[in-house]
């Protein structure tokens, strides 16, 4: 885990609740979250989460809410980081999510 790959950030557009993959699990790659800023169309629960379904971080958010932002971390913490082999994904619990989610794989 010497060498990061930059940073990306990837658009969520969702229509409807369910999940979406934000990186797919790849052996060896650890996958550390930088930034992610979400909303809903109705009152819901977003879920941030791995390839196993282990909660990350979870929000119950108003219609028309946003997550709060989780804030760019120059170094690497394991707070931020998913296990190593693990994917990224999110998932809302109603209407539609609009964002976007920062992330580096090493």
């Amino acid at each position: 885990m010497s060498e990061t790959n930059a940073y990306v950030r990837t658009p969520v557009a969702q229509v409807g609740a369910g999940t979406v993959v934000i990186v797919a699990a790849e052996v060896g790659k650890t996958v550390c979250i930088h930034e992610a800023k979400l909303s809903l169309s109705a009152e819901g629960t977003v879920t941030i989460e791995d390839s196993d379904g282990t909660d990350f971080g979870s929000w119950d958010l108003a219609a028309l809410g946003q997550t709060p932002p989780l804030e760019y971390v120059g170094e690497r913490t394991v707070a931020r980081c998913l296990a190593a082999g693990k994917g990224l994904s999110i998932t809302n619990s109603a209407g539609n999510m609009k964002g976007f989610v920062t992330y580096s794989q090493v």
